[in-house]
């Protein structure tokens, strides 16, 4: 009994498992995705700063801030078949009072 009861619970779940027609779906979308994806983090107490901003064109930054007092932005651009192309840049003026041991 215990056998049957196992054997239905399968055929059960197997039938209630989402098919999916691959075939009807776009692989190839002619419209890139529209998204505007930002966020931001401060702790000032742990003197902790963060960020990053990703509109959908393929492009974004980040920043951070480092334990020199500076803050270290990257600015990323997708470049074809270069992939992604980083610039980095720094803000502010080093000073080593505010590096942790």
């Amino acid at each position: 009994m215990l056998k049957v009861g196992v054997l239905l619970g399968v055929v059960g779940v197997c039938l209630a498992s989402p098919t999916y027609n691959t075939a009807s779906q776009d692989n190839n979308p002619t419209s890139p995705a529209v998204y505007n994806y930002r966020y931001s983090a401060s702790a000032s107490r742990e003197g902790t700063q963060f960020g990053h901003a990703e509109p959908a064109s393929s492009s974004g930054e980040y920043h951070v801030l480092l334990p020199d007092g500076r803050t270290q932005v990257v600015t990323y651009t997708v470049e074809g078949d270069a992939g992604y192309v980083a610039k980095v840049t720094y803000e502010g003026v080093k000073d080593h009072r505010h590096t942790r041991a």
